[in-house]
């Protein structure tokens, strides 16, 4: 026969709470990681518009916690088209897809991608990140969006998996 313990409260010797085991059984732990949520395909997407943001590559996570923060991170690559020997500018945003929140935002104040250049076309690594306090426990889809810059750009695409990229969640508890 095994034996348990039931608590609901690990204490240090100081008297604060070091870990906080929930109704559900699970242990919460202050600035540890909970979960991470990796995506390594996705369909190539191609935004034609300096008006709209597109609808691009996604993650998907469903925190345990109401009281986590989120880490999103995109690594993947992009590729810049447009006139060449022209200036080619682009940007990029994070949307917290439920309730259209942005958390990342480069509209115009910080361009992600920039080629002044002779080719019409310009291939650029995307390493994106940002943190989200959701304060939920439901479903939550990260999109990275991009936005033409210049009128000299005439798209931004990003890549399938061909560069081995990662889109991340990571739900950490507080």
């Amino acid at each position: 026969m095994a034996s348990e313990i039931g608590v609901q409260t690990i204490q240090h010797t100081n008297g604060t709470d070091a870990i906080t085991i929930n109704s559900s059984g699970h242990a919460h732990i202050p600035g540890h990681t909970v979960q991470v949520v990796r995506v390594t395909s996705w369909s190539q997407v191609e935004n034609t518009s300096s008006s709209d943001w597109n609808n691009n590559q996604a993650v998907t996570i469903t925190p345990k916690y109401s009281d986590s923060l989120i880490y999103v991170a995109f690594n993947l690559h992009a590729r810049l088209r447009g006139t060449s020997g022209t200036e080619m500018r682009g940007g990029w945003r994070i949307l917290r897809a439920s309730d259209s929140t942005v958390i990342f935002n480069s509209d115009g104040t910080v361009e992600t991608m920039h080629y002044h250049g002779s080719n019409n076309e310009f291939d650029i690594p995307v390493m994106i990140s940002a943190w989200d306090a959701p304060a939920s426990t439901s479903s939550i889809t990260y999109r990275l969006q991009g936005k033409i810059h210049s009128s000299n750009t005439s798209g931004i695409r990003t890549f399938a998996n061909t560069f081995g990229g990662a889109i991340y969640a990571m739900e950490i508890a507080q």
